[in-house]
């Protein structure tokens, strides 16, 4: 269980500098290595837990696997369904602030897998710094991104191309 875990643990982490370095276009890479990291996030994320749930005690992440598993399954399902308006946000930012969300869960477990093997995860600090680097970069990175994608749909744009284009040049 351990292996299939670790293995889909880092094809996870390829699908998804795959998933967000490719152009954003509907017949890109994107959209394929999205499902791929879907498929990924979902295994990863059931095999850690059957892991966590071998051993006495409930550790946080097995708290907090099923929010981001929520969020990645509601970033896909944004994506797939392209709903015209949920909420008052337009689908593609859902599909940031579940695809963001599920990825800030991601680093945080593999940070909190990693680093402790290799530097010594007693200071306050390292433990800290763990849980809230993942936690605020992936938060500016969603506030940035919907921000510009609820102004440009309040400006009139409805089609992701122009959700998406770069800001004007003043």
């Amino acid at each position: 269980m351990v292996v299939v875990h670790v293995v889909s643990a880092l094809l996870l982490w390829a699908a998804l500098v795959a998933a967000t370095t490719a152009p954003k276009q509907a017949r890109s890479r994107h959209p394929r290595a999205g499902r791929v990291y879907v498929v990924l996030l979902t295994t990863t994320l059931v095999t850690g837990s059957a892991i966590g749930l071998s051993h006495p005690g409930i550790t946080f992440f097995e708290i907090a696997t099923p929010p981001t598993l929520a969020l990645g399954l509601m970033g896909w399902w944004a994506a797939r369904s392209r709903p015209d308006v949920v909420l008052g946000l337009p689908w593609l930012a859902w599909h940031v602030i579940g695809v963001v969300g599920s990825i800030i869960g991601v680093a945080t477990a593999s940070a909190f897998q990693i680093v402790p093997r290799l530097v010594d995860p007693t200071p306050a600090l390292l433990s800290l710094a763990l849980w809230v680097v993942p936690t605020v970069v992936g938060s500016a990175w969603i506030s940035s991104r919907v921000t510009r994608i609820a102004q440009r749909y309040d400006d009139g744009a409805r089609r992701t191309r122009d959700l998406l284009a770069p800001a004007p040049v003043a």
